[in-house]
């Protein structure tokens, strides 16, 4: 393992990604992108073919995380297509709102950090589940962080004020008896920004959504969270099939939520059942960095060729794919929100435990509408 990693050298490999993952955005995916169906064809036995879905359009967004794996696997291996949607990749640069609000954003994974904004009047549903796991929080090497009761009085960095690593980590924090407010939260938006500033000293933390703090690792940090194997969050989705309202109120909106979910139910199951294949599809695809790239370019050499390490399979292995799940569905929704107010980001809850439990059933109507394989 190489131990020293320069700002600049992170900063150019953040750059070499993202332009990756742009041209793929760029030039779509046109051999998995459907035509509209023109009818029925004909069998070799005479007798008619059932007659195909005609096709619906839908724009599918995406960050390219680790996690985002499903969107991928959906467009590669035509089950888009085969669940009659005519689907365009759109690789998210700046937020999504402003998509959204000019519906050119029918769907993507939405995480934690959506709940408030659906709170505060973001028009999204979240129709199915896609996985748990994906988020994680560690600790500089030499800070004497072992856990998230040690984050007080330090500083974190995150992707984003509010985003779903400050989320959990502070809600893990507060099930620790820590207090996530005492925490010096510093934005720092990429990850590889994100890795130099905790191998510099500039930050004693971070949280991000996968695969960075798995790099971090490699590197020499300390896991201090991960929600894809810590109690309760182990237990629950934090990332959902997020709808456009404005696309789900049209005439075809609640068929095209069936046939996406479809999809990614599809993909879920494909890859549970061949993590490593789908990590070569998501990597082959150009939507995430290679892993042996992104590890020789952060400054990770494997120990010997036996152990060179695939990050990418290595974290969809430890995710559970949910798709079509409806009973984690439902408790996921709700421990969401519970994450949500744990971390102080739903400022106007009530505290009275009648009152907050009905407060919550509220919410969860207003951002989920169940679109799986048993609607």
């Amino acid at each position: 393992m190489k131990a020293s990693v320069t700002r600049r050298k992170f900063l150019q490999v953040f750059g070499a990604s993202a332009a990756g993952v742009a041209a793929v955005a760029a030039t779509g995916c046109s051999s998995s992108t459907p035509e509209p169906t023109s009818g029925a064809a004909s069998s070799g036995s005479g007798t008619a073919a059932p007659e195909a879905p005609a096709s619906i359009p839908a724009v599918v967004g995406y960050w390219g995380g680790t996690c985002e794996a499903p969107i991928y696997v959906a467009f590669e291996n035509g089950y888009f297509e085969e669940c009659g949607v005519a689907a365009e990749p759109l690789l998210i640069t700046a937020g999504s709102a402003e998509p959204l609000a000019n519906g050119e954003l029918d769907f993507f994974q939405a995480t934690p950090n959506f709940f408030p904004l659906i709170k505060n009047g973001t028009a999204i549903k979240l129709i199915d589940n896609v996985h748990t796991g994906c988020i994680q929080g560690v600790a500089g090497p030499g800070k004497g962080i072992t856990s998230v009761k040690d984050l007080e009085g330090k500083t974190v960095g995150t992707f984003a004020a509010q985003d779903m690593g400050q989320i959990f980590l502070s809600s893990a924090m507060k099930n620790a008896g820590a207090d996530h407010t005492k925490v010096n939260w510093v934005v720092y938006g990429g990850g590889p920004a994100t890795l130099a500033a905790l191998f510099s000293g500039e930050i004693d933390a971070f949280a991000h959504f996968d695969p960075y703090p798995e790099v971090a690792t490699l590197l020499g940090a300390t896991k201090i969270f991960n929600n894809a194997t810590d109690t309760p969050f182990s237990g629950y989705t934090c990332c959902f099939l997020a709808m456009n309202e404005l696309t789900l109120d049209k005439e075809d909106g609640p068929e095209l939520a069936r046939r996406v979910a479809k999809a990614f139910q599809m993909a879920d199951e494909f890859i549970m059942e061949n993590p490593g294949e789908a990590a070569k599809i998501i990597q082959d695809g150009g939507y995430v960095a290679s892993s042996a790239a992104m590890l020789e370019n952060f400054g990770y050499t494997a120990p010997s060729e036996a152990e060179t390490i695939d990050i990418h399979e290595r974290l969809l292995s430890s995710y559970y794919f949910g798709g079509g799940d409806k009973a984690i569905y439902e408790k996921s929704l709700r421990a969401n929100w519970d994450i949500c107010n744990d971390a102080g980001a739903l400022d106007d809850a009530p505290t009275n435990q009648a009152e907050y439990d009905s407060y919550v059933e509220n919410l969860v109507a207003l951002a989920g509408t169940w679109y799986g394989s048993d609607s």
